[in-house]
Protein backbone atom coordinates (compact mmCIF):
# COMPACT_ATOMS: atom_id res chain seq x y z
CA UNK A 1 0.00 0.00 0.00
CA UNK A 2 3.07 2.19 0.92
CA UNK A 3 4.89 1.58 -2.18
CA UNK A 4 1.62 2.69 -4.56
CA UNK A 5 0.92 5.96 -2.51
CA UNK A 6 4.65 7.05 -3.42
CA UNK A 7 4.47 5.77 -7.33
CA UNK A 8 0.98 7.93 -7.33
CA UNK A 9 2.67 11.17 -5.53
CA UNK A 10 5.80 10.36 -8.11
CA UNK A 11 3.75 10.60 -11.21
CA UNK A 12 1.76 13.51 -9.93
CA UNK A 13 5.28 15.24 -9.80
CA UNK A 14 6.29 14.65 -12.69
CA UNK A 15 3.13 15.48 -14.50
CA UNK A 16 2.90 18.84 -12.50
CA UNK A 17 6.73 19.53 -13.52
CA UNK A 18 5.25 18.68 -17.57
CA UNK A 19 2.71 21.43 -16.89
CA UNK A 20 5.27 24.21 -15.03
CA UNK A 21 7.60 23.18 -18.18
CA UNK A 22 4.53 23.98 -20.98
CA UNK A 23 3.31 26.83 -19.25
CA UNK A 24 7.11 28.36 -18.95
CA UNK A 25 7.01 28.00 -22.47
CA UNK A 26 4.25 29.31 -23.72
CA UNK A 27 4.36 32.02 -21.37
CA UNK A 28 7.35 33.16 -20.72
CA UNK A 29 10.34 32.07 -23.01
CA UNK A 30 8.25 31.60 -26.23
CA UNK A 31 7.42 35.65 -25.92
CA UNK A 32 10.32 36.84 -24.68
CA UNK A 33 12.58 34.63 -27.48
CA UNK A 34 10.40 36.01 -30.09
CA UNK A 35 11.04 39.87 -28.45
CA UNK A 36 14.41 38.82 -28.71
CA UNK A 37 14.08 38.08 -32.65
CA UNK A 38 11.89 41.41 -33.48
CA UNK A 39 14.33 43.90 -31.37
CA UNK A 40 17.29 42.23 -33.29
CA UNK A 41 15.61 42.87 -36.97
CA UNK A 42 14.48 46.37 -35.21
CA UNK A 43 18.29 47.11 -34.60
CA UNK A 44 19.07 46.17 -37.95
CA UNK A 45 16.74 47.67 -39.76
CA UNK A 46 17.97 51.12 -37.15
CA UNK A 47 21.05 50.48 -38.73
CA UNK A 48 20.78 50.55 -41.96
CA UNK A 49 18.30 53.52 -41.77
CA UNK A 50 20.99 55.35 -40.12
CA UNK A 51 23.30 54.39 -43.10
CA UNK A 52 20.96 55.75 -45.57
CA UNK A 53 20.29 58.50 -43.65
CA UNK A 54 23.98 59.77 -44.22
CA UNK A 55 24.51 58.94 -48.17
CA UNK A 56 20.88 60.47 -48.27
CA UNK A 57 21.78 64.37 -49.30
CA UNK A 58 25.06 63.14 -51.61
CA UNK A 59 21.90 60.94 -53.19
CA UNK A 60 20.09 63.60 -53.76
CA UNK A 61 22.58 65.96 -55.13
CA UNK A 62 23.26 63.13 -57.52
CA UNK A 63 19.66 62.54 -59.06
CA UNK A 64 19.43 66.12 -58.97
CA UNK A 65 22.32 66.85 -61.27
CA UNK A 66 20.77 64.06 -63.46
CA UNK A 67 17.19 65.83 -63.52
CA UNK A 68 19.34 69.13 -64.80
CA UNK A 69 19.84 67.06 -67.83
CA UNK A 70 16.41 66.14 -68.89
CA UNK A 71 13.93 68.06 -71.00
CA UNK A 72 11.44 68.80 -68.63
CA UNK A 73 8.96 68.35 -65.96
CA UNK A 74 5.98 66.47 -68.59
CA UNK A 75 6.47 63.37 -70.81
CA UNK A 76 4.62 66.04 -73.26
CA UNK A 77 6.87 68.71 -72.77
CA UNK A 78 10.23 66.69 -72.87
CA UNK A 79 9.10 64.66 -75.79
CA UNK A 80 8.55 68.14 -77.99
CA UNK A 81 11.72 69.48 -76.95
CA UNK A 82 13.46 66.08 -77.76
CA UNK A 83 11.77 66.31 -81.04
CA UNK A 84 13.18 70.03 -81.82
CA UNK A 85 16.70 69.38 -80.60
CA UNK A 86 16.67 65.95 -82.56
CA UNK A 87 15.87 68.04 -85.79
CA UNK A 88 18.39 70.55 -85.55
CA UNK A 89 20.94 68.23 -84.63
CA UNK A 90 20.03 66.09 -87.67
CA UNK A 91 20.03 69.18 -90.10
CA UNK A 92 23.45 70.23 -89.09
CA UNK A 93 25.14 66.42 -89.75
CA UNK A 94 23.43 66.95 -93.13
CA UNK A 95 21.68 63.88 -93.02
CA UNK A 96 18.72 63.82 -95.25
CA UNK A 97 15.11 62.42 -95.18
CA UNK A 98 15.40 61.69 -91.82
CA UNK A 99 12.41 60.47 -89.86
CA UNK A 100 12.22 60.86 -85.84
CA UNK A 101 9.50 58.36 -84.25
CA UNK A 102 8.88 58.37 -80.46
CA UNK A 103 7.61 55.45 -79.17
CA UNK A 104 5.04 55.67 -75.95
CA UNK A 105 6.53 56.87 -73.14
CA UNK A 106 7.02 54.19 -70.16
CA UNK A 107 7.09 54.52 -66.82
CA UNK A 108 9.87 52.36 -64.67
CA UNK A 109 9.41 51.49 -61.22
CA UNK A 110 12.18 51.19 -58.40
CA UNK A 111 13.23 47.14 -59.18
CA UNK A 112 13.66 46.73 -55.67
CA UNK A 113 9.71 47.14 -55.36
CA UNK A 114 9.46 43.97 -57.37
CA UNK A 115 10.66 42.15 -53.95
CA UNK A 116 8.18 43.99 -52.23
CA UNK A 117 10.02 44.61 -49.16
CA UNK A 118 8.30 45.66 -45.77
CA UNK A 119 10.01 49.08 -45.98
CA UNK A 120 7.96 49.96 -49.04
CA UNK A 121 4.58 50.90 -48.82
CA UNK A 122 1.80 50.29 -51.42
CA UNK A 123 2.60 54.03 -52.57
CA UNK A 124 5.88 53.72 -53.00
CA UNK A 125 5.60 50.32 -55.16
CA UNK A 126 3.36 52.04 -57.23
CA UNK A 127 5.56 55.36 -57.69
CA UNK A 128 7.44 55.36 -60.89
CA UNK A 129 11.35 56.46 -60.57
CA UNK A 130 11.52 58.13 -63.72
CA UNK A 131 9.44 57.72 -67.34
CA UNK A 132 11.82 56.74 -70.27
CA UNK A 133 11.40 57.89 -73.69
CA UNK A 134 12.42 55.92 -76.93
CA UNK A 135 12.81 57.26 -79.87
CA UNK A 136 14.30 55.70 -82.98
CA UNK A 137 16.08 58.15 -86.31
CA UNK A 138 16.13 56.53 -89.29
CA UNK A 139 17.40 58.75 -92.85
CA UNK A 140 19.99 59.02 -95.83
CA UNK A 141 23.20 60.77 -96.60
CA UNK A 142 26.86 60.40 -96.70
CA UNK A 143 28.27 57.81 -94.92
CA UNK A 144 30.30 60.93 -93.36
CA UNK A 145 26.87 62.63 -92.54
CA UNK A 146 25.73 59.20 -91.01
CA UNK A 147 28.75 58.93 -88.87
CA UNK A 148 28.71 62.64 -87.96
CA UNK A 149 24.85 62.26 -87.02
CA UNK A 150 25.94 59.35 -84.32
CA UNK A 151 29.03 60.90 -82.97
CA UNK A 152 27.16 63.69 -82.26
CA UNK A 153 24.11 61.80 -80.32
CA UNK A 154 26.86 60.05 -78.06
CA UNK A 155 27.87 63.90 -77.26
CA UNK A 156 24.18 65.26 -75.87
CA UNK A 157 24.11 64.84 -72.39
CA UNK A 158 19.97 65.14 -72.71
CA UNK A 159 20.35 61.23 -74.30
CA UNK A 160 20.70 58.64 -71.41
CA UNK A 161 21.13 56.09 -74.02
CA UNK A 162 22.56 55.41 -77.94
CA UNK A 163 21.54 52.37 -79.38
CA UNK A 164 20.47 49.62 -82.13
CA UNK A 165 23.28 51.58 -84.82
CA UNK A 166 22.93 50.35 -88.18
CA UNK A 167 24.36 51.88 -91.47
CA UNK A 168 23.97 50.24 -94.89
CA UNK A 169 25.12 51.18 -98.24
CA UNK A 170 21.99 52.40 -100.33
CA UNK A 171 23.71 52.34 -103.77
CA UNK A 172 26.07 50.28 -105.63
CA UNK A 173 28.81 53.38 -106.20
CA UNK A 174 28.19 53.47 -102.05
CA UNK A 175 27.66 56.78 -101.86
CA UNK A 176 24.64 56.97 -100.27
CA UNK A 177 24.00 55.34 -96.98
CA UNK A 178 20.74 54.86 -94.72
CA UNK A 179 20.85 55.13 -90.95
CA UNK A 180 19.02 53.63 -88.32
CA UNK A 181 19.44 54.56 -84.62
CA UNK A 182 17.96 54.44 -81.39
CA UNK A 183 18.27 56.71 -78.42
CA UNK A 184 16.62 57.23 -75.22
CA UNK A 185 16.24 60.36 -72.95
CA UNK A 186 14.35 60.17 -69.78
CA UNK A 187 12.30 61.99 -67.46
CA UNK A 188 11.90 62.82 -63.49
CA UNK A 189 8.54 64.80 -62.97
CA UNK A 190 9.36 64.66 -58.94
CA UNK A 191 12.51 65.97 -59.30
CA UNK A 192 12.37 68.17 -62.14
CA UNK A 193 11.07 72.05 -62.16
CA UNK A 194 9.44 74.54 -64.76
CA UNK A 195 12.81 75.62 -65.44
CA UNK A 196 14.07 71.49 -66.54
CA UNK A 197 15.47 71.70 -69.75
CA UNK A 198 14.36 75.66 -71.20
CA UNK A 199 18.24 76.05 -71.62
CA UNK A 200 19.27 72.30 -73.51
CA UNK A 201 20.88 73.07 -77.20
CA UNK A 202 22.78 70.39 -79.52
CA UNK A 203 26.33 70.28 -78.19
CA UNK A 204 28.83 70.11 -80.89
CA UNK A 205 31.54 68.02 -81.42
CA UNK A 206 35.31 68.69 -81.82
CA UNK A 207 36.74 67.95 -85.41
CA UNK A 208 39.17 65.81 -84.10
CA UNK A 209 36.80 63.57 -82.50
CA UNK A 210 34.72 63.69 -85.68
CA UNK A 211 38.01 62.84 -87.95
CA UNK A 212 38.90 60.06 -86.06
CA UNK A 213 35.14 58.15 -87.01
CA UNK A 214 36.23 59.09 -90.50
CA UNK A 215 39.21 57.48 -90.84
CA UNK A 216 38.06 54.96 -93.10
CA UNK A 217 34.98 53.70 -94.22
CA UNK A 218 34.52 50.17 -94.44
CA UNK A 219 32.65 49.96 -97.24
CA UNK A 220 34.82 50.92 -100.11
CA UNK A 221 37.68 49.28 -100.65
CA UNK A 222 41.18 51.51 -100.25
CA UNK A 223 44.08 50.81 -102.87
CA UNK A 224 46.83 48.38 -101.14
CA UNK A 225 49.91 50.14 -99.93
CA UNK A 226 52.95 49.80 -103.04
CA UNK A 227 55.17 47.38 -101.34
CA UNK A 228 58.53 50.06 -101.13
CA UNK A 229 61.85 48.14 -102.20
CA UNK A 230 65.46 49.33 -101.00
CA UNK A 231 67.59 49.58 -103.83
CA UNK A 232 70.25 47.34 -103.79
CA UNK A 233 73.32 47.85 -106.51
CA UNK A 234 75.12 44.42 -105.58
CA UNK A 235 74.64 41.38 -107.63
CA UNK A 236 71.27 39.78 -107.37
CA UNK A 237 71.26 36.21 -105.93
CA UNK A 238 69.83 33.40 -107.09
CA UNK A 239 65.92 34.22 -107.46
CA UNK A 240 63.56 32.48 -104.08
CA UNK A 241 59.81 32.47 -104.86
CA UNK A 242 58.67 35.44 -102.21
CA UNK A 243 56.24 33.71 -99.80
CA UNK A 244 52.38 35.52 -100.54
CA UNK A 245 51.43 37.24 -97.14
CA UNK A 246 48.32 35.44 -97.43
CA UNK A 247 48.29 35.47 -93.45
CA UNK A 248 47.76 39.30 -93.35
CA UNK A 249 44.65 38.97 -95.19
CA UNK A 250 41.67 38.48 -93.20
CA UNK A 251 37.94 37.88 -94.55
CA UNK A 252 35.97 40.34 -92.42
CA UNK A 253 32.49 40.49 -93.95
CA UNK A 254 30.51 38.62 -96.96
CA UNK A 255 27.20 40.02 -98.28
CA UNK A 256 25.02 38.67 -100.11
CA UNK A 257 23.84 40.36 -103.16
CA UNK A 258 21.78 40.13 -106.77
CA UNK A 259 25.04 39.74 -108.61
CA UNK A 260 25.91 36.60 -106.46
CA UNK A 261 27.68 38.07 -103.44
CA UNK A 262 30.65 40.46 -102.22
CA UNK A 263 33.63 39.40 -99.52
CA UNK A 264 35.55 42.52 -97.54
CA UNK A 265 38.97 41.20 -97.18
CA UNK A 266 40.93 43.50 -94.87
CA UNK A 267 44.80 43.68 -94.72
CA UNK A 268 45.99 43.28 -90.49
CA UNK A 269 49.00 45.20 -90.66
CA UNK A 270 48.32 48.10 -92.66
CA UNK A 271 44.47 48.87 -92.28
CA UNK A 272 43.90 48.43 -96.04
CA UNK A 273 40.73 46.71 -97.49
CA UNK A 274 39.57 45.39 -100.51
CA UNK A 275 35.92 44.45 -101.90
CA UNK A 276 35.90 41.98 -104.31
CA UNK A 277 32.53 40.13 -105.93
CA UNK A 278 32.74 36.87 -107.91
CA UNK A 279 35.94 36.73 -109.98
CA UNK A 280 37.92 38.99 -107.88
CA UNK A 281 41.68 37.90 -107.66
CA UNK A 282 43.78 38.62 -104.78
CA UNK A 283 47.68 36.94 -104.06
CA UNK A 284 46.48 34.68 -107.02
CA UNK A 285 43.73 33.58 -105.35
CA UNK A 286 39.88 34.02 -107.35
CA UNK A 287 36.96 34.26 -106.01
CA UNK A 288 34.49 31.45 -107.36
CA UNK A 289 31.24 31.91 -104.44
CA UNK A 290 30.08 33.22 -101.49
CA UNK A 291 28.04 30.82 -99.42
CA UNK A 292 26.90 31.72 -96.42
CA UNK A 293 30.08 32.36 -94.12
CA UNK A 294 32.15 30.96 -96.32
CA UNK A 295 34.35 31.92 -99.37
CA UNK A 296 34.92 29.63 -102.31
CA UNK A 297 38.31 30.25 -103.39
CA UNK A 298 40.57 28.46 -106.77
CA UNK A 299 43.86 28.97 -107.88
CA UNK A 300 44.83 26.43 -111.00
CA UNK A 301 43.06 23.20 -110.41
CA UNK A 302 42.85 23.59 -106.62
CA UNK A 303 39.48 25.12 -104.73
CA UNK A 304 40.01 26.31 -101.13
CA UNK A 305 37.06 27.95 -98.44
CA UNK A 306 37.73 30.19 -96.06
CA UNK A 307 35.49 31.16 -93.51
CA UNK A 308 34.45 34.74 -92.12
CA UNK A 309 36.96 35.93 -89.61
CA UNK A 310 39.58 33.39 -90.85
CA UNK A 311 42.46 34.81 -92.58
CA UNK A 312 43.85 33.31 -96.20
CA UNK A 313 46.42 31.44 -94.60
CA UNK A 314 44.14 29.45 -93.43
CA UNK A 315 41.90 28.48 -96.30
CA UNK A 316 40.94 24.68 -96.22
CA UNK A 317 40.92 22.77 -99.64
CA UNK A 318 38.12 21.25 -101.05
CA UNK A 319 38.07 17.83 -102.20
CA UNK A 320 35.44 17.23 -105.08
Amino acid sequence: MMNKNRIAIAICCVFAAGVLYVAYTSIHAGPMNEMRSRLASWSGGKSQMQSSLRDSKRLREELKAIAGTTLGKTPELAEHRLRTLLTELCTSAELSEYVIACKEPKPIGNPAANEKPVEFSLEMRRLADCIIQETTITGQGSYEACVQTIAMLEAQPWLARVSNVSIQPAGKERKSYSLVVGVTSIVMPDLADDTTGESAYVHDIGADRLAQSMVRNPFVASAPEPDVVARDDSPPPAPKPKPKPYGDWLVSGVMQTPTGGETILSNSKTGASRSLGLGGQILGLTIDAIEGHYVMLSEGESGYRVALGQSLAEREPVIE
